[in-house]
């Protein structure tokens, strides 16, 4: 079962940078266009997209390559992923999607994440860097 309230999550869910990329790889196509993160953890994420792929379903596996655009050097997320739920929201489509992350690449999200909770707290507290 899909765990949707926060009280129900066992990770912590951040929106992430604006500057991001997604690429969306299914059954051997790359879709690229129109494609944002709209929320991340280190178990999943939530992508928005203009169109669904076409046959893509509930259980399907597919590959998320997610480039965050920082000052220093980018940060690049890629890995397998298995859709957990597909739904739509006003003329877009939304999947959740489960990270079968590496431990490296697991690694990288974390550090991310830790890195994101950090900032949006001093956004927060008006202390933006």
């Amino acid at each position: 079962m899909l765990k949707t309230t926060p009280r129900e999550r066992k990770y912590l869910v951040l929106e992430p940078d604006a500057k991001h990329k997604v690429n969306l790889f299914y059954d051997k196509h790359r879709f690229d266009t129109d494609i944002k993160l709209i929320n991340i953890s280190v178990e999943s994420a939530r992508i928005c997209l203009a169109y669904l792929p076409a046959g893509i379903q509930e259980g399907d596996d597919i590959v998320l390559d997610i480039v965050f655009s920082d000052e220093l050097k980018p940060i690049i997320i890629n890995s397998k992923a298995k859709v957990l739920k597909t739904f739509m929201v006003e003329k877009n489509f939304n999947i959740v999607a489960s990270f079968i992350l590496t431990p490296p690449v697991h690694k990288i999200l974390i550090d991310y994440m830790g890195n994101r909770q950090m900032k949006l707290i001093r956004e927060f507290k008006g202390l933006q860097l």
